[in-house]
């Protein structure tokens, strides 16, 4: 039933448009999504197609996207996914759990390559080859800003009693215990503190 409403609904709808897309109508379509994003019933008032239609044809050949790929990723995809990532943490985006975190990654690749994709791409086999590679992202004010929140959470007044292990975060970062704890150190030092756990 809805396969036959939907086709019936696409064959001829109450704004008086039929059938299949005119090339004339895919760049009005690009210009509206340009101008409002993805808020479809204003998208189709300037369409003049249903709501639905116009969210429709975005989804399944998005507007102004280079062809979706499939298959094996090349060496470029694979870096231009660590940079989007990079500026993703940098930007304050470091949770790869959070809503709608690989939809971002995937509209930055310019919709080449879906959110499932990058994040199983990312998951599957990127992480941990840059982990065997030793090739780790920047650290940035960010993580430094997020360091300090989880030393401060602890409670602790002495930062000898801080468990650098329990601070490590698959969703946050990829460095080692050591690793965070010479981060700590190194801020401490630009702080002129001898013990910061917890001011």
């Amino acid at each position: 039933v809805k396969a036959v409403h939907a086709h019936t609904r696409r064959t001829y709808d109450s704004m008086g448009r039929r059938g299949k897309w005119a090339d004339g109508e895919v760049k009005q379509l690009s210009s509206a999504i340009a101008k409002h994003g993805r808020n479809w019933a204003k998208v189709a008032e300037d369409v003049e197609r249903p709501p639905s239609d116009c969210r429709d044809r975005f989804h399944k050949n998005p507007i102004g996207q280079a062809k979706r790929r499939k298959g094996s990723w090349t060496a470029d995809e694979e870096q231009e996914l660590v940079e989007i990532l990079h500026t993703l943490a940098q930007e304050g985006q470091s949770n790869p759990k959070a809503r709608g975190f690989w939809n971002e990654v995937s509209r930055r690749m310019n919709g080449t390559r879906t959110g499932q994709q990058c994040q199983n791409k990312w998951s599957g086999t990127l992480e941990a080859k840059m982990a065997s590679t030793g090739k780790k992202r920047v650290w940035t004010q960010v993580d430094d800003r997020i360091l300090v929140t989880k030393v401060g959470a602890l409670g602790l007044v002495d930062e000898k009693d801080i468990n650098w292990e329990g601070l490590c975060d698959a969703d946050w970062n990829q460095w080692s215990a050591r690793a965070i704890q010479q981060k700590w150190k190194r801020m401490r030092d630009r702080m002129g503190a001898s013990n910061i756990a917890h001011q």
